[in-house]
């Protein structure tokens, strides 16, 4: 990751907007990592268990760098019940369905999200843009595995999310 010494201290007070994203970010981590939990819990080939578990644990690794980020800025850092249950219920909902068919539906909400997530960089003060692009970078990942699912490039679709966990992970 391309943090510095600096990075680890605060040179600007945290504005309101940018600790409400940060905190829905973290929030939205619990959902995505129910999410994936779940549908690898209930993936009905060893492969697809697979890649779900690499985005659960993508989500996980995020989730973890916005709670460090949500303790510097003495925020709250409980995880949403309603949230996870969420997660859970979209996972066995979706479990439910084909593999192109859960795929088709993550797709453009996902796509949605990195446009979102870029808008919202702004709010963060520049001191504290890396983690920002952090939290776009690994929606992009997800991004580029239900783009890559979908034109039936399977075998690299992790690839990217892969890469993200590796250097937040380190």
């Amino acid at each position: 990751m391309d943090r510095d010494p600096e990075h680890t201290q605060k040179t600007e007070p945290a504005p309101e907007p940018y600790r409400a994203y940060i905190t829905a970010r973290y929030q939205g981590e619990v959902f995505g990592e129910a999410l994936f939990g779940t549908l690898a819990m209930r993936a009905g080939t060893e492969e697809e268990r697979n890649k779900w578990r690499t985005l659960e644990r993508l989500e996980t690794i995020t989730k973890g760098l916005l709670r460090q980020e949500l303790e510097a800025l003495g925020e709250p850092t409980r995880e949403s019940n309603s949230r996870r249950i969420a997660g859970v219920e979209l996972g066995a909902t979706l479990a439910a369905q084909s593999w192109p068919a859960a795929i088709g539906y993550l797709h453009p909400r996902i796509v949605g999200w990195v446009e979102d997530f870029r808008a919202a960089e702004a709010l963060a003060p520049v001191d504290r843009r890396w983690l920002v692009r952090e939290i776009t970078e690994h929606e992009i990942a997800l991004r580029d595995f239900t783009t890559l699912e979908r034109l039936g490039q399977g075998t690299q679709s992790t690839a990217s999310a892969e890469a993200v966990a590796r250097r937040l992970d380190g």
